[in-house]
């Protein structure tokens, strides 16, 4: 009897009755769906309750716990972010307020109307769509180039720059291919009978008109619709000179380092000068030359590409249209409601989205793109607990102890690779929370020096300042070291976690550190199986299909041996096939097993 009343109270005493502990097992207890039997059904059993009590939003296409907390996250930032009055008038937070309220202050943008986007495309020399002469003289490397380094845009061909991916402790220029104003796969696809695809284009082509329209088009119907059809056939010709997802999956075949005269050679163009055209983006950045080294990512859609650019049947009012269009594309919703909705119905097509979301939560989520470190000021300064990131700091070693003990008993990796493991491990760095800088007020506001003036009610003109800040504080970097520790992924205010392969670090931002996946005086067992799981997770990238061809540095490398690496192929092949079998029941797309492997 004595054994039973000790045992008894050994688990009475292990129970927590805080009310911490009371409303996590709330949550759980809602998540279950007790009428279904487990053993039948695990998954119903587990979140069906969850998904009972939290139906997927009109304004979303899907919704988990990671959504849940996003919007949570956002609706404190929208009761913050406009009552902020204790900051300089120069202050980067007054800033980040004045852009956030003139963002929602739809007034104002009715009343400005277009006149700041046709003044944009004038600066790129014009846009034909519109039923102007495009200015004589028309250079499209200009347009390109001031696409790039002024409008934080990349038609046709990307220019950025880096960490050298073999030699990641330098920064270098690289060229690679452009991203389009639709998905590759819609563009790509030829099958005239695919109901969705072709409901796509249309969409696609009336958004268009639709803009072209509300920046006061006088072309006739007619007029346009030949204009945009030329338009989406130069894109589909682009689309159709890159490779898919899954050949990029060879990281070696993304790499090619040469000078700037040796792709001038590859390129084999004399109307094109890359020398010229590189100089127009780097303009009051660095002087480059013939010999400056630079990364070419994708060559044979650079080549394909120049060879299209330099046909006689490509008109440059086709060429205008399109870097036109991407300018468009991207800046059009920062104008009028008109706008915005026309954007609207075209993510209705592509994404399923039933309603268009508020303008204040569309602002707030530009507001944390744009001033990511601002915003996470503001944010950890609203009552995040500084425990925390000292709690999360003592689990991760933790979880990199536990992870260095699964590869000491490996049976499959041999010794070479596994001490190359156990290296690139010890050297992983987890960045928690927020930048250690981030309370200092100074620094905060060094960060943002270059930004410019935030105008109150100026909305498009703000939007284009702030874009072409980082586009210019990255290009800056040129030639210069580069920082493991400064790559904090999405930002510091948002619910999900990172794997950054070329820093070789794991990042948890603030935003993902509070329920339901970590909160102060819970058990450790919650926190474990909540941002325990992400950031065990994250440890595993750095040794996935895609994150294991980096080293401990985070350069591109073969340290694997090829035994290993083709054991490592052998054993992951089952999960391939596995993901690869999966079908989505409501839209009836298959899963990619190949693409999805480093999640699964």
């Amino acid at each position: 009897m004595a054994d039973v009343v000790t045992s008894h109270k050994l688990i009475t005493e292990k129970v927590c009755d805080t009310e911490v502990c009371k409303l996590a097992a709330d949550m759980l207890k809602a998540t279950i769906n007790d009428s279904i039997n487990p053993c039948e059904d695990f998954h119903s059993h587990v979140c069906s309750g969850w998904k009972k009590d939290n139906p997927i939003p009109e304004t979303m296409n899907l919704y988990g716990n990671l959504q849940m907390l996003n919007e949570k996250i956002k609706n404190e930032l929208m009761e913050v972010l406009p009552n902020i009055v204790k900051y300089e008038e120069e202050d980067v937070r007054t800033k980040v307020k004045r852009f956030y309220t003139s963002c929602i202050d739809i007034e104002t943008r009715q009343a400005k109307g277009v006149e700041g986007l046709k003044a944009v495309l004038k600066s790129l020399g014009g846009w034909p769509l519109l039923g102007e002469t495009i200015e004589t003289g028309y250079d499209w490397t200009d347009a390109l180039a001031y696409a790039t380094s002024e409008l934080a845009y990349n038609p046709i061909i990307s220019f950025s720059v880096g960490p050298d991916d073999k030699n990641t402790s330098q920064n270098i220029i690289k060229v690679d291919e452009a991203k389009f104003g639709l998905k590759r796969d819609n563009l790509i696809n030829t099958n005239r009978s695919n109901q969705k695809v072709r409901r796509i284009m249309k969409a696609y082509a009336k958004l268009i008109k639709q803009s072209a329209k509300l920046l006061g088009s006088v072309k006739t119907e007619n007029e346009l619709d030949n204009d945009i059809n030329d338009m989406i056939e130069f894109e589909r010709t682009l689309a159709k000179f890159t490779r898919s997802k899954e050949e990029k999956r060879d990281l070696y075949s993304c790499y090619k380092k040469m000078t700037v005269d040796r792709l001038q050679l590859e390129l084999n163009t004399e109307q094109i000068d890359i020398l010229s055209l590189l100089n127009k983006v780097m303009k009051n950045i660095t002087e480059l030359t013939n010999n400056t080294k630079i990364i070419v990512k994708e060559l044979d859609y650079l080549k394909q590409t120049c060879k299209l650019l330099e046909q006689n049947n490509t008109k440059t009012e086709t060429i205008a249209n399109y870097i036109g269009w991407i300018i468009v594309r991207g800046y059009g919703e920062h104008t009028t409601k008109e706008f915005a909705d026309a954007f609207f119905e075209f993510d209705k097509v592509t994404s399923g989205t039933a309603k268009a979301k508020p303008l204040n939560e569309t602002c707030i989520k530009k507001a944390n793109e744009y001033f990511r470190y601002a915003l996470g000021n503001i944010f950890i300064n609203n009552g995040f607990n500084d425990q925390t990131k000292t709690e999360i700091e003592r689990m991760t070693v933790q979880l990199k102890t536990a992870f260095e003990e699964l590869l000491q008993t490996n049976k499959w990796m041999d010794k070479e690779t596994k001490k190359e493991s156990l290296n690139k491990l010890n050297e992983m760095i987890p960045l928690v929370a927020y930048p250690s800088w981030l309370n200092d007020t100074k620094k905060l506001n060094d960060f943002y020096e270059k930004l410019g003036n935030v105008i109150q009610g100026s909305h498009l003109e703000n939007t284009i300042t702030i874009a072409k800040f980082h586009t210019k504080r990255k290009l800056d970097k040129i030639n210069k070291p580069y920082n493991r520790t400064e790559m904090w992924g999405s930002g510091l205010v948002v619910a999900n976690a990172y794997y950054a392969q070329k820093s070789n670090t794991i990042i948890f931002p603030a935003g993902i550190l509070q329920p339901p996946f970590y909160q102060v005086g819970l058990p450790p067992a919650l926190n474990f199986g909540g941002i325990g799981s992400s950031i065990g997770h994250e440890i595993t990238h750095g040794f996935d299909n895609q994150g294991g061809m980096y080293d401990a540095q985070g350069n591109l490398k073969e340290w694997w041996t090829p035994e290993a690496r083709n054991r490592f192929k052998y054993e992951s092949k089952c999960f391939i096939e596995q993901y690869g079998s999966y079908r989505e029941p409501k839209t009836g797309l298959m899963l990619n097993g190949k693409n999805t492997l480093g999640e699964n």
